[in-house]
């Protein structure tokens, strides 16, 4: 469904006397015969807005029925970002993919993160910089997709409802820990991570 005040460039809560503003400036603009481009499909774009927004009572249903088209959209994209966060999300919302297991000698296994050290290290202890890539919701579309509003998918997640993100800390190992040592730590910016710690 087209959204007209998109199309005119009007807000959706404008008088009818700016529709007919727009209307006329645009018109001037695109007419095929003022236009040196190709504008005869903005034309046709401008000239079916106004048809439908341009009379009060054509108006009135027009955005009845954009209410209603909304309405459904929201529905499905609920309900297709649901599913979208089972399939991308594992854990704490970690992507299901093991691009970054081997780096360095840390890596995930069902939202729990490994650590594997050397007997010399975990005597000594170390410093090990860790780095967590994940998912979040989209902030613009809540996770939706789509643009509600200007009736298209959303720019800044790219129709995807969840924008990638990494957290990077620096893990500190203490010196004597034992073999199958489990821990948690509070990471800011994402939340209680659970360590298992083994030594080779």
């Amino acid at each position: 469904m087209k959204n007209y005040y998109v199309i005119l460039g009007v807000p959706e809560n404008c008088r009818q006397e700016d529709i007919k503003k727009a209307y006329r400036k645009l018109a001037r603009k695109y007419h095929p015969d003022a236009s040196h481009e190709d504008s005869s499909e903005q034309f046709r774009d401008i000239q079916e807005a106004y048809e439908n927004i341009g009379n009060a009572a054509k108006r009135k249903h027009y955005d009845e029925e954009l209410s209603k088209f909304r309405e459904r959209q929201q529905k499905t994209a609920a309900s297709v970002q649901r599913n979208r966060f089972e399939e991308q999300h594992v854990g704490w919302g970690v992507p299901e993919t093991r691009d970054f297991a081997s780096f360095f000698n840390h890596f995930f296994v069902n939202g729990v993160l490994e650590i594997e050290l050397t007997q010399q290290e975990a005597a000594r202890g170390k410093s090990i910089p860790i780095r967590i890539p994940f998912n979040k919701e989209c902030p613009q579309c809540q996770g939706f997709g789509i643009d509600f509003w200007l009736l298209r998918t959303c720019g800044y997640c790219k129709g995807s409802g969840v924008v990638h993100n990494d957290i990077a800390f620096t893990l500190q190992i203490p010196p004597g820990v034992a073999d199958g040592t489990e821990m948690v730590i509070n990471v800011q910016g994402f939340g209680a991570v659970k360590i298992v710690i083994w030594i080779s």
